[in-house]
């Protein structure tokens, strides 16, 4: 009786904690929505330029940061709109293809007030735009038990990767690889991923976040995701995302960097690079940070290593901290503070994520080839 008794306790620990342990590490970050029935009346050009037509400001008295929900709006081929922030300057301008390419969104801009200008091009007709909701940020106000921290401190130190991203609002990170694409944790991949933001700025001291300005924040193309969530070694997620609007560039081309990425399951010991929640130092809350731990004997499309993370670490890159190569995506915590178990991640070695990497750079589109005939020179 005694030994059915004890093993229906161990079943229970098991069936409690462990699921605990090894959990998704997204951290999504505190908002709210709030409606905002505004339309503007509608302008055409005058035949003599582009011309400034309206400044509206739209504002949330107190609120850390706000993002713009646009409803029914014609842009023409030409007009445009611009939003700043009123607290740091951020810009962004956005045109009838823009806007389409942020699904009727604006970037997150810091403060609580953001000036809308329309300016309508000369041969504008019915130029008008809609605001129909604002999500607006609050500020964090608690505090997080360690997830997965591998040992009694957290050892994780600032870092500035400029191939490691955060993606918002889900609260995850993401990551550039050597071909233009995007990789992430499959769970993270859902409809509230839909913006990839780089050189993020430190976190306010109560630990919310703030914004870095439009041009290092990219809409993610909904359409191009490819992802997996089926659990430890099979979850993944595969992107791609638009044109930045203020510099018309991709990330890998912003950044000028990115990860390489290759099959391998015996790095000594495995950095993850990430933006994992933090309050030991709430500035660093969501940011940037790194650590390198051993390898605990990955196998299989599963990477196994005690190197600290977080909630908002899922879609780290899991890189062999010898060479910077990638060889998976973190995705779950198990680490304890007490030093036992291991957090997880999926290795390159799941086939299908490998083929979604598509992993063969194309040739640059400069490459020319010439051939020379047999017994010919060249100068």
């Amino acid at each position: 009786m005694k030994k059915l008794q004890k093993c229906f306790l161990l079943g229970l620990f098991f069936s409690l904690f462990l699921p605990a342990l090894l959990s998704a590490q997204t951290a999504e970050i505190p908002y709210h929505y709030e409606t905002y029935n505004w339309q503007s009346e509608k302008f055409s050009g005058n035949g003599n330029g582009e011309r400034l037509a309206l400044t509206h400001v739209v504002r949330a008295d107190g609120a850390p940061w706000l993002r713009l929900f646009f409803g029914e709006y014609n842009l023409g081929n030409d007009s445009r709109i611009v939003l700043t922030s009123l607290k740091d300057g951020g810009r962004q301008d956005l045109n009838a293809r823009t806007i389409g390419e942020w699904q009727g969104t604006s970037a997150y801009f810091n403060g609580d007030a953001v000036e809308v200008k329309i300016y309508v091009a000369a041969g504008g007709r019915d130029i008008f735009l809609e605001i129909d909701q604002v999500m607006v940020g609050q500020w964090v106000d608690e505090s997080q038990i360690p997830e997965s921290q591998c040992g009694p401190t957290d050892d994780r130190v600032p870092s500035s990767d400029p191939a490691s991203g955060r993606i918002l609002n889900v609260g995850c990170t993401g990551w550039i690889v050597d071909n233009g694409l995007h990789v992430t944790a499959g769970h993270c991949s859902g409809g509230s991923a839909t913006v990839l933001q780089f050189n993020v700025p430190p976190s306010n001291p109560n630990g919310t976040i703030n914004n870095p300005p439009p041009q290092d924040q990219y809409s993610i193309d909904p359409a191009s995701k490819i992802s997996v969530n089926g659990g430890i070694g099979n979850d993944w997620g595969v992107f791609e995302v638009f044109d930045n609007t203020q510099t018309g560039l991709q990330p890998i081309e912003a950044q000028g960097a990115s990860f390489t990425v290759v099959q391998d399951l015996g790095p000594a010991n495995i950095r993850i690079t990430g933006f994992g929640v933090d309050f030991n130092d709430p500035t660093r809350n969501q940011t940037q940070q790194t650590h390198v731990g051993p390898n605990a004997g990955s196998s299989g499309t599963t990477m196994r290593y005690q190197t600290d993370t977080e909630g908002g670490n899922s879609g780290s890159p899991v890189i062999d901290d010898a060479t910077g190569f990638a060889v998976g995506v973190h995705t779950h915590g198990g680490c304890s503070v007490g030093g036992g178990g291991n957090n997880h991640g999926t290795s390159t070695f799941n086939a299908a994520f490998w083929d979604a990497l598509d992993t063969t750079p194309p040739p640059p589109a400069d490459l020319q080839v010439t051939l020379t005939p047999i017994g010919s020179t060249t100068i």
